[in-house]
């Protein structure tokens, strides 16, 4: 949402997902795989519908809705992933 800031929010948002506790089993366990792949699909998910709140294209939020259907497949903390365009589209001032 802000460029300029987008590189330290990254790193800030990835040091914290890599060093907090819960998300050990992730890289420690075959089995914790799935909570990878949701995040991989809904971060592809919000990313999406940015673009698609940017351009109005359709195919861009056909991709998101695609996308947030292949990481509610994956594990279902991505039923979240409806508020969290949400709040994308009011932090983006589209809304």
């Amino acid at each position: 949402l802000c460029p300029r800031r987008a590189p330290l929010a990254a790193l800030i948002g990835g040091a914290l997902f890599a060093l907090h506790p819960s998300c050990v089993e992730t890289s420690a366990w075959i089995a914790g795989r799935v909570s990878g792949t949701q995040v991989a699909f809904s971060l592809l998910a919000c990313g999406a519908f940015l673009r698609h709140l940017r351009s109005g294209s359709g195919g861009w939020w056909a991709a998101s809705a695609a996308a947030a259907a292949l990481a509610l497949g994956s594990k279902e903390g991505a039923v979240a992933l409806p508020a969290a365009f949400l709040a994308l589209e009011v932090l983006a001032g589209a809304g």
